[in-house]
């Protein structure tokens, strides 16, 4: 279904738009992912974009993360992303902070940042663990 603001909840193959906040209204053959808001949480392969907010409606073997609040939380080894919020999609070798709503906690030998909205970027010792 899509929300009502859109139009009557009814099944997306009678109402083939996304709403505006992922991507314009456009058929799901241009952008066939919905967010999971609109329906229950399913494996990635029966959706396969990624929210317009991490980086354009594109298949995840071009972009390989989704944000947790898409799918059940994973090992980061599993979503080599960033959001865009911090910096390109770009592995995280080129980036090595990821966000608190992104990873449960974890040693920062695995994270070696922390995000600024707890404190700037310091060592391990510091700060040895991320909270969730």
């Amino acid at each position: 279904c899509v929300p009502l603001s859109l139009c009557p909840c009814v099944p997306l193959s009678s109402c083939p738009c996304v709403p505006l906040s992922l991507c314009p209204c456009v058929p799901l053959s241009s952008c066939p992912c919905v967010p999971l808001s609109l329906c229950p949480c399913v494996p990635l392969s029966s959706c396969p974009c990624v929210p317009l907010s991490l980086c354009p409606c594109v298949p995840l073997s071009s972009c390989p993360c989704v944000p947790l609040s898409l799918c059940p939380c994973v090992p980061l080894s599993s979503c080599p992303c960033v959001p865009l919020s911090l910096c390109p999609c770009v592995p995280l070798s080129s980036c090595p902070c990821v966000p608190l709503s992104l990873c449960p906690c974890v040693p920062l030998s695995s994270c070696p940042c922390v995000p600024l909205s707890l404190c700037p970027c310091v060592p391990l010792s510091s700060c040895p663990c991320v909270p969730l």
